[in-house]
């Protein structure tokens, strides 16, 4: 970790340029606070919670990289997202803030809808009595006002390199964020021997699950009640997985953003042992409830059972319909019913108005699953 000193009598212009970091997608440990790390147990932590969505939310503290230790703005639902590089601040509580020095302007990110130019800024956070820098991209207030064209409910989001400076990992099934410490201290635990499912749910062996029930020309779920939610399957057997080795560059012949990928393959309810289409490179995204795929690989598995039509989702571009269906995940010689929606071909076509370079998206609830 990096020792942090507050400023003594910088110039304007000293305090424009970044403490630490050189480029955007970057973070670095910095030394705790002088008042050090709070007591943690192992169990969930207070300042770790659950949102209505069932996603992942730490407590944090923002504060100017001139000033770490204050004054600052603590927010008290951040989501931790691993499918977003860098973090993002509500611009209401930006401004509450001291000048933050500027790392890029007009950088692009993809989203989901596209890609996206935001200025970036450096950042100083604490969350659990652990500091990074990091780098920062600021949410429009309008955005949070209501009936807003475009609206968003986070008003914070940590992003995958601020995690690993952190030294913080998710914990996916039971929706949390632990230190290596305690996930070393929960490894070491011997496990309950309740019985009960760990999941909390009844595990299902494909080709015995409910019969197929047609609704139209739709097919009804064969495991999931709706949107937002996974389950553990045993598949009789496995797809052999390819040997492939992760790309350096995405569909489009950019460098691949250095975040968690998997390699995995998804299958129909309705036909476990037929098409199968494999993904060299998912993207791990802890801040998406449910999974996604690219249309071309949609079209290889043939019919899929629909969970929902026009489902909602909140995007980077506010609330988006899309319809969901129901699929196998199989990851690591593991499986589990899960729930994607489709990713247009056409944002893969050389040059699209709103690009895609993920083929594929594994969400929260497939990783808990």
């Amino acid at each position: 970790a990096l020792p942090i000193s507050q400023p003594d009598a910088e110039t304007a212009i000293e305090r424009s340029k970044p403490r630490w970091l050189h480029d955007v997608r970057s973070a670095v440990a910095l030394a705790a606070p002088e008042s050090g790390p709070a007591p943690e147990g192992v169990g969930l932590l207070e300042d770790c919670r659950r949102g209505p969505s069932g996603l992942v939310f730490v407590r944090c503290t923002f504060t100017s990289p001139h000033w770490p230790d204050g004054p600052g703005v603590v927010v008290e639902q951040a989501l931790v997202d691993t499918g977003s590089s860098d973090c993002e601040l509500r611009e209401g509580f930006l401004r509450r803030l001291p000048q933050l020095p500027v790392v890029a302007r007009g950088v692009m990110y993809e989203t989901s809808t596209g890609g996206e130019a935001y200025d970036a800024y450096e950042v100083v956070i604490t969350v659990q009595g652990r500091r990074c820098a990091a780098v920062l991209t600021v949410v429009p207030e309008e955005r949070f006002m209501l009936g807003a064209d475009e609206p968003c409910s986070d008003e914070a989001l940590l992003g995958h390199f601020a995690m690993a400076a952190l030294g913080l990992v998710v914990d996916t099934a039971q929706r949390r964020a632990l230190s290596w410490e305690q996930v070393h201290e929960l490894a070491s635990c011997p496990a309950a021997e309740t019985g009960d499912d760990p999941m909390g749910q009844s595990l299902h062996v494909a080709g015995r699950g409910q019969a197929h029930r047609r609704s139209g020309l739709q097919v009804a779920p064969r495991y999931l009640p709706g949107t937002g939610c996974a389950m553990p399957v045993f598949l009789s057997a496995l797809p052999a997985m390819p040997k492939m080795t992760m790309s350096e560059v995405d569909p489009h012949g950019n460098p691949v953003v250095p975040v968690t990928y998997v390699s995995c393959a998804f299958l129909s309810p309705l036909a476990p042992e037929g098409p199968v289409a494999f993904v060299n490179a998912a993207l791990v995204d802890t801040g998406s409830s449910d999974c996604e795929l690219r249309e071309g690989f949609v079209r290889k598995l043939g019919q899929l059972p629909t969970v929902a039509t026009g489902a909602m989702y909140e995007t980077v571009a506010g609330r988006q319909a899309f319809d969901s269906y129901e699929v196998l995940l199989v990851i690591e010689g593991r499986a589990c019913a899960t729930v994607i929606t489709v990713i247009p071909e056409n944002r893969f076509d050389e040059g699209a108005e709103d690009p895609a370079s993920d083929e594929a998206v594994v969400g929260l609830a497939a990783l808990s699953a």
